[in-house]
């Protein structure tokens, strides 16, 4: 029987590990990767643009929806950094879909509450005001003229980053994302 007297350099103790070469590389690869995603978890602003243009489409989606769930007109006003939703009511004893308005003042409540969105800083909006009819149609925003609306597109812009456009289909009043 050989008695070994000795250990193996390769493996004192049995224990097993890494490298510094190992370790250098790893540490290398992760300061890379930092330095280059890093960045882009710093700036919100990409974040803040597409929650906000989800925001717009659940906005008028939900504004399209009532106006045919309730048979109403619902106006949607779009400015600069805020939508607005309002319920039209109708002049006394006229159909709520042929007949004339007599304002678009009351409040259609949002489900998260309130009736109007507001763009984050540094996001802006293609300002349009149009009203949904009784079908989820957009029409004129003209009390006289009941005129359809043609395909309209919203541009949702924020500093730096790529715009993102909302468009409302001028026949059908279907709502999307290009």
């Amino acid at each position: 029987m050989i008695l070994r007297l000795y250990r193996s350099a390769a493996s004192p103790c049995g224990v097993r590990g890494f490298t510094l070469i190992e370790l250098i590389t790893i540490l290398v690869l992760v300061g890379v990767m930092a330095a280059v995603a890093l960045p882009r978890f710093a700036d919100r602003r990409a974040f803040e643009s597409r929650g906000f243009t989800d925001q717009v489409l659940s906005t008028l989606r939900f504004a399209q929806k009532s106006a045919i769930a309730e048979r109403r007109r619902v106006r949607v006003a779009i400015a600069a950094s805020s939508v607005t939703v309002n319920v039209c009511t109708e002049m006394a004893g006229v159909d709520a879909c042929t007949g004339g308005i007599s304002a678009c003042s009351t409040a259609l409540t949002l489900p998260a509450g309130g009736n109007a969105i507001t763009a984050p800083a540094g996001i802006t909006l293609t300002a349009h005001t149009f009203r949904f009819d009784c079908q989820g149609r957009p029409v004129s925003d003209v009390n006289t003229a009941w005129a359809d609306v043609g395909t309209t597109d919203i541009a949702v812009a924020a500093s730096g980053e790529a715009t993102r456009t909302v468009r409302i289909e001028g026949e059908t009043g279907y709502v999307r994302e290009l």
